[in-house]
């Protein structure tokens, strides 16, 4: 270890201590003076006989531990075909194939087209049977699974004119013809969401209907307001620069027939694979007008994709699979899958530009939500991508829009943003612009202005204003994520869609077999530590916050437990919660420490560990249950680490807690002191102090990466452990200064900032800790994501202990430590419930 957490042993004996049977270690520290004695051993015999009933009872926390709680063990092997399952789509996804269903309006646009050798016949006639075949029974063609009224409207209108084209299927003209005329009048402004391109394409489609001679309702308030809307748009639209500008448009081309277009022109717009904008409608509309052979081509690969029909978009790789990747993220099944991920990843990453990224691996307009989608989660993976790509979606009129050239975006575009906006690096202004745009949008959208077709969208919006990134847990996150999830949500485009891969039992069906498989191995664990409290003699240690509320116990745990909640890092979460419990016993003893002369003698007791200098019992049982643990903590360890001996491991660990009582008790000496230092010399001590270090460098030797003494020494000094305990720090003294303030702590982040700051008030001291947090966060984030020396476990324990501590500290929670919250406690107890 580095010579700063080592110096603490340099002038001490190396006698011998007998450990974990005939095992000999250096030690230093003698074996009488930590023997695993009871502190009780001095009571009458009918109060040992109460204590021991005391232990016998349930425990009363927030959760109730009954000794037959269990979960029945899961079929592994069900589990498992699941698992495999998955990864063939993954696998899929990450060689460029896709799922998406069929639609009934591309697929008659497509129907249309004559064949070139025979123009009495139609090119793709396989199209035209599914069409006759696809008609559901109210005689309206479009999504089966989900009534849209606009979707099913529009998809009949083109199913019709082409039978009517080409004079066939007159049963099924005649049947949607009905259709149309009982539904058109019931189209409303009001019904929600149009689809994409919608008020350029119904009038349109309308016309051609006309044309056709199909008796419909065309004069509706509908139709003549959308007429009138759609005419005054595209007077404004300059010709010249949308014949040499590629813009959404594009995707909708046969709803522009109406205007003095050189389709000719239109061809230098045309994407590599031969579509407009991936939109086989626009497409074949193209192929209609310039018999262009490029476009013909691209028409026969999408036929070829499903055999019968086109869908409403091809390709659609990227848009689809950003989309499994995020769905099985915040699932909570990554885990399962992390190679599959990796190769999907690797393959959205060969179509990043510095102007973010489209819905398909050939597009050439790319949209703010796939670009931030794929910002956030290429970041969060390290790869190596840049801000600068939301740039060219920022207005002079100071707001976003989805795409370049747009006025217009939506609430799963801003949700979108949002998160990525999160997960920004020091100087990176535009996210800091994205961020605040971002979030006054969400916290002020309506419902009725959210997508028609996803049911949880405003719960997700709302949740995550609530659970900012830094400030949520991974598991809280799932399980919030679990709730919301919904294997029935269609897409939006040209028309109603669906995404197979995207919206899937199976992957439902996975997170919540492994929720209940953290769930099933908790409660065992929660009663070890329930039973190691009572027998460890807590209870006879007053005046401290586990007196007064014992739910920290859980609620410790609880933390642990939704962030490395695999169940192999039993013994992590084991030693965390022990060591937490047994560091907030310590704080509160020194806290209420009364002379300098105790703290001279906790002060000895470090130097030697010799409890024979304490005369406070409370500090002998703290003391002498850390050194037993310590005992346990080191023979565990040297099982899982090969590589460190347990001498060095035994040292290590009381290293790291001599460090943390040595700091604790320069602040206790401040405090009867009634010293106030300044800011710079309170954070030198208070970012030991708050033990995020101290708990994250005991816990690594059980992350299960591979350590060494040398890497250790690199962990010690690592600015990813700095950043943490500052976090740390200053999220606790933002919350908790008021309540130290009452109890005489007169050095806290506040007060020593204005003793540094003569005139300065508590607020002006809060936004600087505030300012000083939203830097530091922004240099975790860049640490944590671009490191590449320290392992990945060891990386993850230290960035998500800092969100802990973000977590609990939270300033619109108060403090969870101290006082968990009715909604927390709900949340714990079905983190851990059996």
């Amino acid at each position: 270890m580095s010579k700063v957490l080592l110096s603490s042993f340099q002038h001490i004996g190396g006698g011998s201590l007998q450990l974990f049977g005939g095992t000999n270690l250096k030690s230093n520290a003698q074996p009488n003076r930590f023997r695993k004695v009871s502190c009780c051993a001095s009571k009458p015999a009918e109060a040992l006989e109460k204590r021991e009933k005391e232990k016998q009872q349930p425990y009363q926390g927030i959760l109730h531990v009954q000794a037959g709680d269990r979960i029945e063990e899961l079929d592994h092997r069900e589990t498992s075909l699941l698992v495999k399952e998955v990864k063939g789509w993954l696998m899929k996804l990450a060689s460029g194939k896709w799922e998406i269903s069929p639609s009934t309006y591309d697929t008659a646009w497509v129907a249309r087209i004559p064949s070139d050798s025979d123009s009495s016949l139609p090119e793709f006639p396989e199209a035209l049977e599914w069409i006759i075949n696809s008609q559901l029974p109210d005689g309206s063609w479009g999504d089966d699974c989900h009534l849209q009224l606009y979707d099913r409207v529009f998809s009949t209108l083109s199913c019709l004119v082409t039978l009517k084209l080409w004079d066939i299927g007159h049963n099924s003209i005649a049947q949607g013809t009905k259709f149309l005329r009982e539904n058109m009048i019931k189209l409303n402004h009001a019904d929600g969401d149009f689809l994409s391109g919608f008020e350029v394409t119904f009038p349109m489609m309308l016309h051609e209907a006309k044309r056709v001679g199909l008796k419909l309702p065309y004069d509706t308030e509908f139709t003549r307001l959308l007429e009138i809307s759609t005419t005054e748009k595209l007077a404004k639209i300059p010709l010249d620069r949308f014949h040499s500008t590629p813009t959404t448009l594009l995707y909708s081309l046969e709803g522009l027939q109406g205007l003095e277009i050189d389709w000719q022109k239109i061809l230098k717009l045309q994407s590599k694979d031969g579509s407009f904008f991936s939109s086989p409608s626009s497409t074949a509309c193209v192929y209609l007008k310039t018999k262009d052979k490029k476009s013909l081509q691209y028409l026969q690969n999408a036929m070829k994709h499903q055999n019968y029909a086109v869908s409403c978009h091809y390709p659609i790789d990227l848009f689809e699979s950003l989309r499994v990747v995020d769905t099985i993220e915040r699932l909570g099944i990554d885990l399962f899958f992390r190679d599959e991920i990796k190769a999907v990843l690797d393959y959205l990453y060969s179509f990043w530009t510095n102007e973010g990224i489209g819905w398909e691996s050939t597009c050439i307009v790319n949209d703010i939500e796939d670009t931030a989608m794929a910002f956030r989660i290429l970041r969060m993976h390290g790869y190596s991508v840049s801000p600068d790509a939301f740039n060219q979606f920022w207005l002079p009129v100071d707001k976003f829009s989805c795409f370049v050239g747009e006025l217009s975006h939506g609430v799963s575009a801003m949700l979108n943003l949002y998160r990525a906006s999160q997960v920004d690096f020091p100087n990176e202004e535009i996210l800091t612009k994205t961020f605040k745009y971002s979030h006054d949008y969400l916290l002020n959208v309506e419902n009725s202005h959210t997508s028609a077709t996803k049911k949880n969208l405003m719960g997700e919006v709302t949740f995550e204003l609530a659970n900012p990134f830094h400030d949520c847990l991974p598991r809280i996150y799932n399980n919030a994520y679990i709730k919301h999830y919904s294997i029935d949500d269609p897409w939006i485009a040209k028309t109603i869609y669906q995404l197979p891969l995207v919206n899937k039992k199976v992957l439902l069906e996975l997170a919540n077999r492994y929720a209940q498989q953290c769930q099933s191995y908790q409660p065992s664990e929660l009663k070890i530590l329930v039973k190691w409290w009572h027998s460890s003699h807590f209870e006879d240690i007053p005046s401290t916050r586990f007196k007064a509320n014992i739910n920290m116990l859980p609620y410790i745990y609880y933390v642990i437990c939704a962030t490395f909640h695999e169940q192999e890092f039993g013994p992590l979460r084991i030693f965390f919660t022990k060591t937490c419990c047994m560091n907030t016993l310590f704080d509160d003893i020194l806290d209420s420490a009364k002379s300098i002369t105790e703290l001279d003698s906790l002060q000895n007791m470090i130097e030697s560990w010799d409890t024979s200098f304490l005369s406070q019992k409370e500090y002998k049982i703290i003391f002498q249950e850390f050194y037993n643990t310590i005992l346990v903590m080191t023979k565990m360890a040297s099982k899982i680490n090969q590589n460190l001996s347990p001498e060095f491991i035994h040292k290590y660990l009381l290293a790291i807690y001599t460090k943390l009582i040595k700091f604790g008790i320069i602040e206790a000496r401040w405090k009867i002191q009634g010293y106030i230092p300044g800011f710079e010399e309170y954070m030198e001590h208070a970012e030991v102090s708050i033990a995020i270090a101290t708990h994250v460098l005991m816990g690594i030797l059980f992350c299960g990466d591979p350590l060494t003494e040398e890497l250790l020494n690199i962990i010690y000094d690592s600015k990813l452990l700095k950043l943490g305990s500052i976090i740390s720090r200053i999220c606790n003294d933002i919350q908790t200064y008021k309540i130290e303030m009452k109890l005489g702590e007169s050095a806290q982040g506040v007060s020593c900032y204005m003793k540094d700051h003569p005139g300065a008030t508590e607020e002006d001291a809060l936004a600087y800790l505030q300012s000083l947090l939203e830097k530091t966060k922004k240099q975790l984030n860049k640490i944590y994501f671009t490191e590449k020396d320290l392992p990945k476990n060891i990386k993850r324990f230290s960035f998500d202990m800092a969100r802990g501590m973000m977590f609990t500290y939270n300033k619109a929670k108060q403090d969870l430590f101290k006082n968990p919250n009715k909604e927390l406690q709900s949340m714990i107890e079905l983190c851990l419930e059996t």
